[in-house]
């Protein structure tokens, strides 16, 4: 099940005299356009590559149409050949944020029951009644430890299905799992590239290496343009069709994994495929 994520929409975005002037002049059908462009910039860590000719492709509709809600509106901001939004990267930072913070308060947690379950050992029983309250202690915390998990690994896919992984999980490998999901979120910190959580769970994927928390951040930061997403895989695609020119070839340069996919099965003839490097973004002023 791929990761999904949901992003507010203003009820009143029509009311803006930018998005006025833009229905104005294409109506609404550039209005739906310029909404599918904003849900492929959150799908892409808010940074496409200026091609009017592959987005029009992707659309179904013209490269003419495109070039101006790009331009003409003050819309979107630009570097070099990519372009991405304000009001997107504000989104993408709020999430991030309250995703660090999710993440931080289940590891604040989990050391604050270590500290707890430590002290329990240690302690000398007096009566029979102690015993029992310090076992049912012991049981509210064995029931606790699957939503600090959720909460650290911070991935919320089928849950029910975890828990259920989880109860059948050893209580003597708890520990080593909360150590590995720390370092193991840090090297993913795009959550697409983050194995689902009952992956991790019944592969026993805690045993694994890890990437080093640098080379992860290093690859988070190149190909960005501001926030914590990681670059987006792009190619180089030429194929054979009909265009309205009279010519039969088209080359679209910064091709998306699912714009590949849709020309892979439109059936037509390609010549050309190069998946691209990761462009240099250091520097882009919002």
């Amino acid at each position: 099940m791929k990761d999904t994520f949901y992003f507010t929409h203003d009820y009143n975005a029509r009311t803006d005299e930018k998005i006025k002037r833009l229905i104005r002049k294409h109506g609404m059908t550039g209005y739906g356009i310029f909404w599918a462009i904003i849900e492929d910039l959150y799908n892409n860590a808010n940074a496409l590559q200026t091609d009017c000719d592959g987005i029009a492709f992707e659309l179904r509709t013209d490269s003419e149409t495109i070039k101006s809600i790009l331009h003409d509106f003050d819309l979107f901001i630009f570097d070099g050949d990519m372009f991405g939004s304000l009001s997107v990267q504000k989104r993408l930072d709020d999430r991030n944020e309250r995703s660090k913070v999710a993440s931080a308060n289940a590891r604040k947690r989990w050391e604050n029951m270590q500290t707890h379950s430590d002290s329990n050992a240690t302690a000398l029983p007096l009566q029979s009644e102690g015993n029992a309250i310090k076992e049912r202690k012991g049981k509210e915390i064995k029931d606790n430890t699957f939503d600090l998990f959720w909460d650290l690994y911070d991935k919320k896919v089928d849950r029910k299905s975890c828990e259920r992984k989880w109860s059948r999980i050893d209580k003597s490998e708890h520990d080593k799992i909360f150590q590995h999901v720390e370092r193991y979120v840090k090297s993913t910190p795009d959550k697409k590239f983050r194995k689902d959580p009952e992956t991790y769970l019944n592969n026993e994927a805690w045993q694994n290496e890890i990437i080093s928390d640098n080379k992860a951040q290093k690859a988070n930061n190149e190909g960005r343009i501001t926030g914590e997403s990681e670059w987006v895989r792009r190619w180089h695609v030429t194929y054979m069709k009909e265009q309205p020119d009279g010519t039969k070839k088209r080359d679209i340069v910064g091709v998306n994994e699912e714009g590949l996919q849709k020309i892979q099965q439109s059936g037509v003839e390609i010549v050309y495929v190069e998946e691209l490097q990761k462009p240099n973004l250091k520097g882009f002023v919002c």
